[in-house]
């Protein structure tokens, strides 16, 4: 499990030993969290829920037998799968020295209410800010938006755990233009508690 906040976010991996399909075992996580309130949301491999005032995102994969750390994700938008290792993205991005960067975009993301899906976020902001200092958190910010209004329709993210995975596929064309003109708008903002506050 990591965790960024708006409050704070929480991403929850449910890793599963199954023979179900993948489609099923999304489903049932689903199911599970409608059954207990939590007011879910299906999203592209994750199911957006609401529990004590936390927005959590419960990501479901099932194990591939022999292989511990890696699983096989339902990817609902296409109705396909991908293989990644969930154990190397948290890695990465935790000792990536840009959790304030990724935590105060994730802030940003859920109160415009943007489908800017979690690991391509992470992915994109690490790559943006690659030589960038560790030391103006303001600026820094500042810049990932305007790295997200120049590139976010074009950029191309590949998963680090599987080569054949481009992360940046899991957000629509849609998706993306609505993610770039709200960086246009917060960028265009007289004062702070306007773009994450």
């Amino acid at each position: 499990m990591h965790m960024a906040g708006r409050g704070s976010d929480v991403d929850i991996f449910l890793s599963v030993r199954s023979s179900s399909t993948l489609s099923d075992i999304y489903e049932a996580a689903y199911s599970f969290a409608a059954s207990r309130n939590w007011q879910p949301k299906r999203q592209n491999v994750s199911i957006g829920v609401i529990h004590s005032g936390y927005d959590i995102d419960l990501v479901p994969g099932r194990i591939i037998p022999g292989y511990q750390n890696f699983h096989n994700l339902h990817v609902r938008k296409t109705g396909t799968w991908q293989q990644t290792n969930v154990s190397q993205h948290v890695r990465i991005v935790s000792q990536s020295g840009r959790l304030d960067e990724i935590r105060l975009l994730k802030i940003w993301r859920n109160l415009h209410g943007l489908d800017f899906t979690s690991f391509f976020l992470e992915l994109f902001a690490l790559e943006a800010l690659s030589g960038r200092s560790y030391n103006n958190l303001a600026d820094n910010f500042w810049y990932l938006l305007g790295e997200i209004e120049a590139r976010i329709t074009s950029t191309v993210i590949i998963d680090p755990a599987n080569s054949n995975n481009r992360i940046s596929d899991s957000m629509t064309p849609a998706e993306k233009v609505r993610v770039r003109d709200q960086a246009r708008a917060s960028r265009g903002l007289q004062s702070w508690n306007q773009v994450v506050w």
